[in-house]
């Protein structure tokens, strides 16, 4: 027996369509009987349009994803060649996105269209964000920006997070552009606004039903943390039902192959360090600033994925992306300086 595309919550979003208006599916009114915690117009709508060009095809629906993989793949790569100047190594990190592990869940669910949608509103986003701070004449990114973080906001609810990565740039620019810090902040009590009418409250909802206020620790956020940071090293060390097969039960040669991948990682970014401390040319301001975006984002994706009870490796595909453009950009540093 093979089922595929749908499960638990695709079968439930599938099934809800049925009997549903259009407004109803997309813009869902408030009820305080049915506990709605979520608010996802924009993957919602997505949805909408996607169940009803595929109707009852439901094997249609992996195919679907891949193509949808691919065309993130496919922006990874060429973001990447321009951070790196290099097609052979935008190439080998676009692959590495795409064959990731982290992929199984944009692939073989139907929610995986929601996930998928925000790695690439979430690329979108950064790109911008980069751009603003790399080029001189850039006003205008930094609205881009804006508009697909609010879209990534109302695709996912974790997304608000990245909110003070936009004042950042801004500072860190020197901007004195008022309409830049007021779209920011008018974006952001947009996004708190129409959240707090839809669903009368302000609060992110937990995973599996949870939440947040209930169980948030600081101490389990700790944990989490670490886990995911195991988790971009290739380290399984979460349950089996969510992580596969632990590190600790992986075969002697795979985990002597992650192990030795990690510590050629540890010789890379030793040799950047050395390479800014012997390099004055890109010991600069302009160069760290771009550093800090890249850990504000990866820090961000992290830490909104670790305040909940669990941690999904589906999570971690997006600081996987922002981790491959790093090892994109110290590349291209490296290049740069001989």
């Amino acid at each position: 027996m093979k089922i595929q595309g749908l499960f638990m919550d695709d079968l439930y979003m599938w099934s809800t369509r049925a009997g549903l208006s259009f407004r109803q599916y997309v813009f869902p009114p408030y009820d305080k009987d049915l506990d709605v915690t979520k608010f996802r117009p924009v993957y919602w709508l997505a949805a909408w349009i996607e169940q009803g060009f595929l109707g009852r095809h439901v094997n249609l629906i992996i195919p679907f994803n891949i193509c949808v993989a691919a065309a993130i793949a496919w922006g990874i790569y060429f973001f990447a060649k321009t951070l790196a100047k290099n097609r052979g190594i935008a190439f080998g990190l676009s692959f590495l996105f795409l064959a990731s592990r982290f992929s199984y869940y944009n692939i073989g669910q139907f929610l995986g269209l929601m996930e998928a949608m925000g790695l690439g509103f979430l690329l979108l986003t950064f790109l911008y964000l980069y751009r603003y701070l790399a080029r001189e004449n850039s006003r205008w990114d930094i609205y881009l920006a804006v508009f697909f973080f609010v879209l990534n906001c109302f695709t996912h609810e974790r997304y608000v997070v990245f909110l003070p990565m936009f004042l950042f740039v801004l500072l860190a620019k020197k901007s004195r552009d008022l309409a830049a810090y007021g779209t920011v902040v008018l974006s952001f009590s947009f996004v708190l606004g129409v959240r707090y009418f839809f669903l009368r409250s302000f609060m992110p909802a937990g995973t599996g039903g949870t939440n947040l206020a209930d169980t948030f620790t600081l101490k389990e956020c700790i944990k989490s943390v670490g886990m995911e940071i195991l988790y971009l090293l290739g380290i399984n060390t979460g349950p089996e039902h969510l992580c596969g097969i632990p590190f600790s039960q992986s075969a002697l040669g795979i985990r002597f192959l992650i192990l030795a991948g990690n510590f050629f990682l540890l010789l890379y970014l030793i040799k950047y360090a050395f390479t800014i401390v012997s390099n004055p040319k890109i010991r600069n301001w302009s160069h760290f600033r771009i550093l800090l975006l890249f850990a504000g984002f990866i820090g961000g994706t992290i830490v909104s994925s670790s305040v909940t009870v669990r941690v999904e490796v589906r999570w971690i595909y997006a600081p996987y992306m922002l981790f491959l453009l790093l090892l994109a950009f110290i590349y291209g540093v490296m290049a740069e300086a001989g």
